[in-house]
């Protein structure tokens, strides 16, 4: 656990997300996040799946790489979770983390453009 480095909130989402992933056996989890504390959380519990991380920023993104599991891909900051999850998808499918017929997570923070909201969706690859 990481209690006290990270917020309950971020905990607790991507607890839910990994548990996700398992009932889907989804191969990948794409963390749209402004900050990389999800990632580095997400890689922290060492899920079977890859984990595919969007920040905002090429500098976060390289410091996100160094972590276990982790693939980053530089992705604009504000963006609707749903078009995460779509850039999401299209990635891990580039790179051969997900092929069509299989399911991705994503955990997107600031939801709404507010810091305290998270979401957990899940999608069929096509």
């Amino acid at each position: 656990s990481l209690a006290g480095l990270i917020d309950p909130i971020t905990e607790a989402s991507v607890d839910a997300a990994c548990l996700m992933t398992r009932q889907l056996d989804a191969p990948v989890i794409v963390v749209a996040a402004a900050s990389g504390a999800p990632a580095r959380a997400l890689a922290n519990r060492r899920p079977a799946a890859s984990i595919l991380a969007l920040p905002p920023t090429e500098q976060i993104a390289r410091r996100l790489s160094l972590c276990w599991g982790v693939t980053a891909v530089v992705f604009s900051a504000g963006s609707a979770a749903e078009h995460a999850l779509v850039f999401g998808i299209q990635s891990a499918k580039s790179r051969g983390l997900v092929e069509p017929g299989q399911e991705a997570v994503l955990l997107a923070d600031h939801v709404g453009g507010r810091a305290d909201i998270r979401a957990i969706l899940a999608g069929a690859v096509s």
